[in-house]
């Protein structure tokens, strides 16, 4: 999907000032929670857990996230969004 049919879609359903980002399991949709890095070392891969130590679980399965090396590019996605979004309409 390009960015300015989601610029759209945020726009006409005034949805901007309701993103979460990174608050849904992307597997149910269930809410995450920060948990502890030692609760779920035994079920992150060893790599993840020696080089990261922000962790989330879904509340409703259980599937855990890490903040890895995508999290900032896909921030920065967002952040590139939310501001093509609130840029004043040009004139043709």
């Amino acid at each position: 999907v390009c960015e300015e049919q989601i610029c759209e879609v945020l726009m006409r359903f005034d949805l901007a000032r309701s993103i979460r980002a990174f608050s849904r399991c992307l597997t149910c949709n269930g809410l995450l929670r920060a948990i502890d890095k030692q609760a779920v070392m035994h079920r992150v891969p060893d790599t993840s857990g020696k080089h990261y130590d922000r962790f989330h679980e879904c509340t409703s399965c259980g599937h855990v996230y890490w903040e890895g090396s995508h999290v900032k590019r896909m921030r920065d996605r967002i952040a590139r969004i939310l501001d093509q979004c609130h840029a004043p309409m040009r004139e043709k």
